[in-house]
């Protein structure tokens, strides 16, 4: 079975959210904040992709030359026009109401990314790892996931995640959430090293509600050997539950529970959800085989996408 920081989270705030997510594998709608969010990512990524290449010319470039210096030559970075460039590129328009509401967040988006630009211009390097994919085989499970930058530092491997929301949990929530410490467990396996500090980088500094108050962009922590075992132990238990829950579900025809929490309202199913849909049982049906009937139009018209791109190519070849 494979198990991820999403599955794993989902399953454990809601099980039913975990059935319609990973079972019944229901599609969700577009939506301005994830949008938002994949479009910041993918600047960020291309842009230090692009380090990544100027760095490894420069460094390839000096020790190919018959220069005698002792010092490396120095590295120039990228200018600030290149990430809000990578921005343009990496846009995604799906969610938004209207044009208005995407140009306003388009416009925060590069006021985010220039934020960030100057805070770490003088610090730029390349990264161990950008956008790295990961499949770490457990005992009975396979560990799946995407990190969004890993940076080699002198203490050790530093995992960093970013965050675009406004949003900033306390520290007590910070440290029970289980992505990092996830990222933690595959990182050691996949490069053989303890990662010596995992940290979230909040790139939204302005909170609309409350525009003076201020937050730390950064907030890093390490793992201790227990706590590592703690990660383990809790995605085992997590496996045996969902486990049990799909043999109860295939033999008896029992639904995973429904658990209502916080986060029910961001739920993309709780049209359907028997806590919190006031549908009737026919109409909760009828909307069931709309988001299945939604999500064979979205595969179809994906397929259709595919092969007009490469009709494309090949035409202009």
């Amino acid at each position: 079975m494979k198990l991820s920081y999403s599955s794993v989270s989902t399953y454990r705030n809601c099980p039913r959210s975990y059935q319609f997510s990973y079972i019944e594998w229901l599609p969700t709608l577009p939506k301005p904040a994830l949008s938002f969010g994949q479009s910041i990512h993918a600047a960020l990524a291309d842009f230090y992709r692009e380090i990544k290449e100027l760095e490894e010319k420069v460094n390839s470039s000096y020790h190919n030359s018959s220069s005698n210096t002792l010092s490396l030559p120095l590295f120039t970075p990228p200018s600030a026009k290149r990430l809000l460039h990578y921005f343009w590129l990496n846009w995604s328009s799906d969610g938004y109401h209207d044009k208005e509401e995407e140009k306003e967040k388009y416009l925060e988006g590069k006021k985010i990314l220039q934020v960030y630009y100057e805070e770490n211009k003088n610090s730029f390097k390349a990264p161990l790892a950008i956008e790295e994919r990961f499949e770490i085989q457990f005992d009975g499970f396979l560990l799946t996931g995407v990190i969004d930058r890993v940076d080699e530092t002198p203490e050790g491997l530093e995992i960093i995640d970013y965050k675009t929301g406004q949003f900033v949990p306390d520290e007590k929530e910070l440290r029970a959430d289980l992505q990092l410490p996830i990222y933690h467990l595959a990182a050691e396996k996949k490069w053989n090293s303890r990662p010596h500090r995992l940290t979230l980088y909040f790139l939204n500094p302005f909170n609309k509600k409350n525009p003076d108050e201020k937050h730390h962009r950064r907030y890093s922590f390490s793992l201790e050997d227990d706590e590592v075992k703690k990660v383990e132990e809790t995605l085992y238990e997590t496996l045996k539950s969902i486990e049990k829950d799909l043999k109860d579900k295939k033999e008896k025809g029992k639904d995973l529970e429904a658990r209502p929490n916080k986060f029910c309202n961001w739920c993309d199913f709780k049209i359907i959800c028997p806590e919190k849909s006031d549908k009737s049982q026919v109409e909760i049906d009828e909307i069931f085989a709309k988001f299945k009937k939604y999500k064979a139009l979205k595969k179809e018209r994906e397929k259709i996408e595919n092969e007009l791109r490469k009709l494309e190519k090949d035409l202009s070849s």
